[in-house]
């Protein structure tokens, strides 16, 4: 259409293709995974065929054609090496030992707020930890969907697996608050029950740590035990059967009943853990799974659908004014690494490694080009040389470290090379450093960008990030209160906190670790909030500490 349009414009052509590549890149900024994905791929596909047709505006459908259908065909080589290869059972078990294993995190990382012997450093650490693993954990499963009937069929499930882990989290976060409060204004040991009731406490979650879900039934009892001996020790201490000062007595109640509620929502986590393993309903407090809410940053996808019209629109320039062939390339990395990149939570450093990864492809290429593929004629020493460099590519992108250079090392390597299927199966020499100065020139201009238009600036985004957040637990104490709201106000979150995550390395301010812990707070709380407006008779013989 673009092409139809402006076949005889520059200027209006390369202008349309820009807004065209920025609404695909803010697009694939808001969304996430194949969504995204989807977006981006749309972007730099129509800036391919449109840069492709420039020479021959006549065979644009065709371009068009060509290049969707390679595009199905990839994924339809893909989709079928997946089928034939993997083994649904293999992957569920797989996914679900890390679920075992995040479950036994969180058991010792509670057990350590229990007996307070970490610092404030140490104890933020294990929290952003538990977060990055729970996030990181939630992306694993959108990966296997198809790969797993068992987790295609307990999707909704997992996901409120997910949800839950993430609210223990908040919940021992509170916890810890507490303890210090009340272990700050107590004078004097324990009581003899309440020690030895931690102590029992202690026991089950080591047991929980050390065993996972293999705990026998004796334990998974000793936790509704355990549980129910805090309500009743919570209830004592509210019904002034403890000797307790007037200001240390509701926070006493508070703490016995946030270490009750850490049993209950382990109880669940187990519960419906065992559930989705086994392919029966939970009877958790969650009926069923819903939609999952997203954190939809405008003002991130503004700026970089900003970025990708000045690239394009620089490199279109380059091009216009110098006539020179190698900038079509230019134009064409530029819509890649645009769109692509913008995807990553850091973009400018996710450009700089692809940026390696090209001068590590163009390596290899010459080597491929002038050494190792004219010394041998057949297509299979190719197609050998081919399946070599995947493999190289597909080991690192297993490691978000090393993925935006191992992107930079696939694609690039397999333009500069240009395998065909004709008599000479790759690009000659001249074609070779035309790509090599337009790929580079491609990778500079968008460094350049993304160090220059709206510069990466981790404390802001995080002080915007944790407003956001205390608006939506503002939000939460107006609103309906429902099951839907507070799911879709706890999936919020968790996609805050998880953006969160991937920004606290590159912070340079102190407070950042207590702003994604308040964020981390704001989930227990909103829901707290959002269980407060329930109708009377819903909430009618529970105490407020017990919402």
């Amino acid at each position: 259409l673009i092409m139809a349009l402006f076949a005889q414009q520059p200027l209006p052509f390369f202008v349309a293709l820009g807004l065209w590549l920025a609404l695909c890149t803010a697009g694939g900024t808001l969304l996430r995974y194949t969504d995204s994905h989807a977006f981006v791929l749309s972007g730099f596909t129509a800036v391919i065929v449109a840069v492709l047709s420039i020479p021959d505006p006549e065979n644009t459908f065709m371009l068009a054609v060509v290049r969707v259908t390679e595009t199905l065909l990839g994924v339809a080589c893909v989709a079928l090496v997946s089928l034939l290869s993997a083994r649904p059972q293999a992957v569920a078990k797989g996914y679900f030992a890390q679920v075992d294993g995040l479950i036994r995190s969180t058991a010792r990382h509670a057990a350590a707020v229990i007996r307070g012997d970490e610092g404030d450093e140490s104890f933020n650490q294990r929290q952003m930890q538990l977060v990055a693993s729970i996030t990181a954990l939630d992306g694993l499963r959108r990966h296997l969907y198809f790969d797993a009937p068992n987790l295609r069929r307990a999707d909704g499930l997992v996901q409120l697996l997910g949800n839950l882990l993430v609210l223990m989290a908040s919940r021992l976060l509170l916890l810890r608050q507490h303890r210090l409060l009340v272990r700050a204004h107590w004078v004097g040991p324990l009581p003899a029950d309440i020690q030895a009731l931690l102590d029992r406490a202690l026991r089950v979650l080591d047991a929980l740590a050390e065993q996972g879900r293999a705990v026998p039934s004796e334990v998974l009892e000793e936790f509704q035990a355990v549980r129910q001996a805090f309500d009743a020790a919570a209830t004592r201490a509210e019904s002034y059967d403890e000797a307790l000062s007037p200001a240390l007595r509701p926070q006493v109640a508070i703490l016995r009943w946030e270490y009750a509620r850490l049993f209950q929502r382990l109880g669940e986590v187990l519960e419906l853990n065992d559930a989705i393993q086994s392919g029966r309903q939970a009877s958790s407090f969650y009926r069923r799974g819903q939609a999952q809410a997203l954190h939809l940053d405008w003002a991130l996808a503004s700026m970089n659908a900003v970025r990708a019209f000045v690239a394009l629109s620089c490199a279109a320039w380059l091009w216009i004014t110098s006539a020179w062939n190698g900038a079509l390339s230019s134009l064409l990395l530029v819509g890649v690494m645009c769109s692509l990149m913008a995807t990553f939570p850091r973009p400018l450093l996710a450009a700089q490694n692809f940026l390696r990864g090209l001068l590590l492809a163009i390596l290899i290429s010459a080597a491929l080009l002038f050494v190792l593929l004219p010394a041998s004629a057949d297509f299979e020493w190719l197609a050998l040389w081919m399946a070599l460099l995947l493999y190289v590519v597909a080991v690192g992108l297993s490691s978000p470290l090393s993925a935006g250079i191992a992107m930079g090392i696939g694609l690039e390597t397999l333009l500069m090379v240009a395998p065909q299927n004709i008599a000479v199966y790759y690009s000659n020499a001249s074609q070779w450093f035309e790509f090599v100065g337009g790929f580079l020139a491609a990778a500079v201009l968008a460094v350049l960008v993304f160090a220059l238009v709206y510069p990466f600036r981790a404390d802001p985004r995080l002080r915007r990030l944790l407003y956001l957040s205390r608006q939506d637990v503002a939000e939460m104490s107006r609103c309906e209160a429902s099951e839907a709201q507070r799911f879709a106000f706890e999936t919020r979150m968790i996609d805050r906190l998880a953006v969160m995550v991937g920004l606290l390395p590159a912070s340079q301010e102190p407070a950042a670790a207590e702003r994604f812990q308040c964020a981390l707070g704001g989930v227990v709380m909103g829901v707290a909030l959002n269980r407060l407006r329930e109708p009377l008779h819903e909430v009618r013989g529970l105490s407020l500490i017990h919402i």
